[in-house]
């Protein structure tokens, strides 16, 4: 039976990472732990243009050029992010996955985000389909 493209972008992946926290008290003392981020991701929609994206990135006097390089980029995390478990500061709401809102967030976080995507999409199953195998 054929298989469409909305099939093959529409595929569901998991992935996860852990981001350290370094937070300080009332006395000033530091406090270091780490929280697991989950999520569900579209590893069919991770192509070319993701990796162009997530490699455009580099030292420009250019800030508009800049500004949008970044819009770019979030956008493409907003398309192959399906759900995950980051909340707004009540500790209810999920922070929404929008372009806009995605500003908040830091790079590394970002650039976290985008590893774990990447990852995910494991090369020793593409190898065979690579070299003309199945």
């Amino acid at each position: 039976m054929p298989v469409t493209v909305g099939q093959l972008t529409s595929t569901i992946a998991r992935a996860s990472f852990n981001v350290t926290i370094t937070q300080e008290d009332e006395e000033g003392n530091e406090h270091t732990y780490t929280e697991q981020v989950n999520l569900k991701y579209y590893p069919g929609r991770v192509t070319e243009r993701t990796m162009a994206l997530a490699n455009q990135f580099k030292a420009s006097d250019a800030l508009d050029e800049v500004l949008s390089g970044f819009k770019a980029f979030n956008d493409e995390m907003v398309r192959l992010i399906k759900w995950w478990d980051v909340l707004e500061n009540d500790g209810v709401t999920m922070f929404p996955l929008d372009s806009k809102r995605l500003e908040e967030l830091s790079l590394d976080f970002r650039g976290q985000l985008l590893v774990a995507i990447v990852e995910g999409i494991n090369p020793e199953a593409l190898a065979p389909h690579l070299n003309g195998h199945s």
